[in-house]
């Protein structure tokens, strides 16, 4: 499992993305992918994160489809908080390359 506070070292001062989804008549039409790719389009941080409830597996295909990595499993400090997925994906402002060629850091330093 992994721990938030080791989440919070790999991903730091990621963008972040919830709530996605698609309505029944637009499912399957690419629309998701397009909103996806808009709302991340022009952030200006290196990367995004997300979790995804374990219970969806289909969920967790498609976003590993569209270049997202899986970090590991987070549990939320909250009572009865189901099991997730957290995810990383690397934005095209950062460096240029695609964004299955980049990789989240080893770790987060401290200025000295």
């Amino acid at each position: 499992m992994l721990a938030i506070d080791a989440l919070d070292q790999v991903v730091a001062e990621p963008s972040e993305l919830s709530e996605l989804m698609a309505r029944e008549p637009w499912r399957k039409t690419g629309t998701a992918r397009r909103l996806h790719d808009t709302l991340l389009a022009a952030r200006p941080e290196q990367r995004a994160t997300l979790l995804v409830d374990q219970d969806h597996p289909k969920v967790h295909a498609l976003y590993r489809s569209w270049g997202w990595t899986t970090l590991g499993d987070l549990r939320p400090r909250l009572p009865g908080a189901p099991l997730f997925h957290a995810m990383l994906l690397g934005l095209p402002q950062a460096s240029g390359l695609p964004r299955h060629t980049r990789e989240a850091p080893a770790s987060r330093t401290s200025p000295s």
